[in-house]
């Protein structure tokens, strides 16, 4: 299973016990080269409570999501890297 994972609490000199670390699951097309998925699973999880606001998290998600498909690669690229 793959995931994105995304490190709140930046800078990154933050002592890791300020940093929030969340996954999100790949529900989409992964890459066998890099692990990468053309979408994410947008579902709001409760470490990000006091991080990011729900609406703006289903926004950041769907923007994300929206872009890694216009850029999807083609086949070829798929299979050859």
């Amino acid at each position: 299973m793959r995931f994105l994972t995304i490190f709140s609490g930046i800078p990154s000199t933050a002592p890791p016990a300020d940093r929030v670390e969340v996954q999100f699951k790949a529900t989409g097309t992964t890459l066998p080269i890099n692990g990468v998925s053309n979408r994410y699973d947008d579902t709001y999880v409760e470490e990000l409570v006091g991080v990011i606001d729900a609406t703006d998290f289903a926004d950041v998600v769907s923007r994300l999501n929206r872009t890694l498909q216009d850029l999807w690669p083609c086949g070829p690229a798929y299979y050859c890297g």
